[in-house]
């Protein structure tokens, strides 16, 4: 069931808003479950400049259980956020903290369907081995703990109010805001921790300019940016 939406009292749309919302930006990370398959492997009659194949890499319900649960955190921010463009998650000040929980409790959910899949990879690696066959290639297989890194779940919180709005609601939130924004600016000091930092997060952006007018960029646009992992 969706949660009721406040009701925000707008005056000044571009002032209220900023005031009384929060950006939600919201990463799910998962292992790829596809590759490509050369067209020199595939006997058909036609041009194979014309012909794309891709094959499944694992058949596992554990793995769909991840995806399903994934579903569901988008479907209960999407209920849950004001309308707003697709993919950005406008949240009422008010319903921060029922949130915030809500995540923590979807995280620790799909922490125990990882740990399932986990302990069915080994299985589910060899039985693809069988039924791939030629087009099998156990490079596409990592070991068990990198397997385990390409899940994360993390969400961001931008707020273009004032920077210590989230201290007025919760101290604990805020707490953890503060330590986690400490931590990415500590990651992106040289080129190398920010690019680990990147590809942690499955994005690929290019070399920044520099860190100070990163922040400084963000600073004087009034954006203060913490996240929640």
């Amino acid at each position: 069931m969706a949660t009721t939406l406040p009701i925000l009292d707008i005056q000044e749309p571009g002032t209220d808003l900023a005031k009384k919302t929060v950006f939600i930006k919201l990463h799910l990370g998962l292992l790829g479950n596809s590759r490509k398959v050369s067209s020199s492997q595939v006997e058909v009659d036609a041009d194979k400049e014309l012909i794309r194949v891709a094959k499944t890499l694992l058949d596992s319900p554990e793995l769909q259980a991840i995806r399903t649960l994934d579903g569901d955190v988008r479907r209960f921010l999407y209920d849950t956020c004001l309308p707003f463009e697709v993919g950005i998650h406008l949240l009422p000040l008010g319903l921060l903290e029922t949130v915030d929980e809500t995540l923590c409790e979807f995280k620790e959910k799909r922490r125990v369907l990882v740990e399932v899949f986990l302990a069915a990879y080994p299985r589910l690696r060899q039985e693809a081995a069988g039924r791939l066959r030629t087009l099998h290639n156990p490079a596409d297989y990592p070991p068990v703990e990198e397997v385990r890194s390409r899940f994360t779940f993390s969400w961001q919180y931008v707020s273009y109010g004032v920077p210590e709005q989230l201290r007025e609601i919760s101290a604990r939130m805020f707490q953890t805001e503060r330590d986690k924004a400490v931590h990415v600016r500590s990651l992106c000091r040289s080129p190398a921790g920010y690019e680990g930092f990147a590809a942690g997060i499955g994005q690929s952006p290019p070399r920044p300019a520099g860190r100070s007018a990163r922040w400084q960029a963000a600073a004087s646009a009034g954006i203060n940016l913490a996240e929640a992992a």
